[in-house]
């Protein structure tokens, strides 16, 4: 929310979308009383309303931490933060046995360890097309789009057909 507040001192108008994890049990008043600190129109979005893969392609940056929201961003070319906190760093490590993810390792997503400064400085460039091109560069190289419709659905196909054999 400090962030925000710093970005639209400056002018440019932000919506935030907080989308919730499918499996998070947080009580929604949490996430109403957090975001009545919002300095920008907010709008809290469960799995019911629209799961966050079907937002990903309307929005113009991503803050995530740890999650697959992510890498859906890098496969469509959306800019990634992913802003962390010493806890989740210690979360992730538990689960996945290393403090960052692979997004943040390949350059898919940029890492602002929980510093509004940063986080800010962060979102205004990576907004800009010459501050978005070298983590751009890296999702096209590495998350690029499949040559043709279908190519995804065909592949899983022929893999659960060699298993099924």
């Amino acid at each position: 929310m400090e962030a925000l507040s710093r970005l639209v001192k400056d002018g440019p108008s932000f919506q935030l979308i907080l989308a919730t994890h499918p499996g998070d049990q947080t009580p929604i008043q949490l996430y109403h009383e957090l975001v009545s600190f919002s300095p920008v129109p907010t709008t809290i979005v469960s799995k019911d309303v629209f799961t966050t893969s079907d937002m990903v392609s309307g929005a113009d940056i991503i803050v995530e931490f740890g999650s697959s929201i992510g890498i859906n961003g890098a496969y469509q070319s959306v800019p990634v933060v992913s802003l962390g906190f010493e806890v989740l760093f210690r979360r992730f490590e538990q689960v996945s046995g290393s403090r960052m993810s692979e997004a943040v390792k390949d350059g898919l997503s940029e890492l602002v360890v929980a510093d509004p400064g940063n986080l800010t400085e962060t979102i205004r460039r990576l907004l800009t097309p010459e501050g978005f091109a070298p983590m751009l560069a890296k999702q096209q190289k590495l998350c690029p789009m499949p040559p043709e419709r279908g190519v995804a659905l065909r592949n899983i196909a022929e893999v659960i057909a060699k298993f099924a054999t």
